[in-house]
Parts: C-alpha cells; structure tokens; sequence
C-alpha cells in the first residue's frame, strides 16, 4: 500500500522550506559584526531660569547659619535679667496662623 502526501502536507513542508530559506537569507544579509566600540550619544539638559535662580538662592541659604547665636544670646540674657515678656495673644496668633498656613507640626 503507497501512502501519497496530501495537500496539507505538501502546504506544511513549502511552508517550512519557505521559513527556513527566510532565516537563512536573514543570517546572510546582517552585517558583520565590527569589533570597534558603539557610538556614545551624549544626553542633553536644559533647565528653565526658575532652575537657575532656585541654585542660586540655595548657595546663598548655605552661608546663612542656621541658628542666630546673637539672637539666642540676647533672648538668653533677657531671659536671666527676668526682662523677657511674652504677650500670650501674639504666640496664639502665630499659632493659629501656622495652623491655618500648614506648618504646624
């Protein structure tokens, strides 16, 4: 008994000879690799004014110090002499202002 290719069949094997002559063809057409380094493209940054002037305010910031030694010094020293008054009203307006603005921690 002979068995024959059916249709199917001779679709699948020129569709696989089709495949692998496309491979082939892809393998042949890339260019060869070069042993010299990839092109280096440089990425670019450009900042706005605000950026510029938010640097600068920062670099002035950092020579202010942080804590006002002639400050603490005078309110220590009205402190010791008993000369340092506090008005209630104020310091709950600046709290409640510090409330309302956010900051209060």
């Amino acid at each position: 008994m002979k068995i024959e290719e059916s249709n199917q069949q001779v679709a699948i094997n020129l569709f696989r000879n089709e495949k692998v002559e496309e491979q082939a063809a892809a393998r042949e057409s890339k260019p060869a690799e070069t042993s010299s380094k990839p092109t280096v493209r440089g990425d670019s940054v450009n900042l706005s004014p605000a950026v510029d002037r938010f640097n600068k305010a920062t670099e002035f910031l950092k020579d202010i110090p942080e804590v006002r030694a002639d400050r603490v010094q005078e309110l220590k020293s009205q402190i010791e002499t008993g000369s340092y008054n506090v008005n209630g009203k104020d310091v709950a307006a600046k709290m409640i202002s510090s409330m309302k603005n956010g900051y209060g921690g």
